[in-house]
């Protein structure tokens, strides 16, 4: 079955706080799983950068 992408989601060009961030709703390539496998809760979150 082929289908449009933009018929199945959205694409968003905003950000999130990193503060918002949790192991639930914090989603990378690095805990995406091989062959459309999934994913894995990540080993840990971004870190807030200090303002300069």
């Amino acid at each position: 079955m082929k289908a449009i992408l933009s018929d199945l989601c959205n694409f968003v060009e905003g950000s999130v706080n990193v503060a918002d961030l949790t192991r639930n709703t914090y989603i990378s390539t690095e805990n995406m799983l091989p062959d459309k496998g999934g994913i894995r809760p990540p080993a840990e979150l971004p870190k807030l950068k200090p303002f300069r």
